[in-house]
């Protein structure tokens, strides 16, 4: 359970898994925003890391706390992004890197980032970005059980990116619809929920 600058909500979603003996592995993750390098997502984390330090002390802080540094959407330049020079530099540090999103406004981006992973041996991974609930399971992945993060991380490595077409501008309507109602749901009215389901 991801969020921007904040991990109350994962910490929240942990405790009650275990409270009410739900069988799901609730990961505690943040994604932090750097000084000026994009986004990283720290895995596996327990305390909140503060936003504005750079891509590099960013990943130190996520190391520190045991974590696995991800960084997400690395090419996607309708965002703030690190520079080529700047993943260059950390690529020994980072554990894995997103090669699909699917909330990219272009797939060359997805495919830059699929030949950095490559060509540098990164552990490759991939996420949904979903800002409001009709997002989730746009993208799947189907990996062996872990125990903790070193498990994790291997069992991402063997691991199978299963993804859908998205309609990516209705998804964005809804996003932005949320985001002017002040981060509540947006909802979808039964009618189009009845015809998306017909498709």
């Amino acid at each position: 359970v991801t969020d921007h600058n904040e991990i109350s909500g994962a910490l929240e979603a942990r405790e009650r898994a275990a409270r009410d003996g739900h069988r799901v592995k609730v990961i505690v993750a943040e994604e932090v925003k750097t000084a000026d390098q994009g986004e990283v997502i720290g895995l596996f984390i327990e305390e909140k890391i503060e936003r504005g330090m750079s891509l590099e002390e960013t990943i130190a802080e996520i190391r520190r706390q045991g974590g696995l540094a991800y960084v997400p959407h690395p090419f996607d330049r309708m965002h703030s992004v690190p520079d080529y020079e700047h993943m260059l530099r950390v690529v020994d540090r980072v554990d894995a890197i997103e090669v699909f999103n699917a909330r990219v406004a272009f797939s060359a981006f997805n495919e830059e980032a699929a030949r950095f992973a490559a060509k540098y041996r990164v552990v490759a991974g991939a996420g949904s970005d979903s800002h409001v609930p009709q997002g989730l399971g746009s993208v799947r992945i189907r990996m062996r059980d872990f125990d903790g993060s070193e498990e994790f991380l291997e069992s991402l490595r063997d691991a199978d990116l299963i993804h859908k077409r998205q309609r990516l501008l209705y998804v964005q309507a809804l996003k932005f619809i949320q985001n002017k109602g002040g981060g509540r749901p947006a909802r979808v009215p039964a009618s189009a929920r009845a015809s998306r389901s017909n498709k």
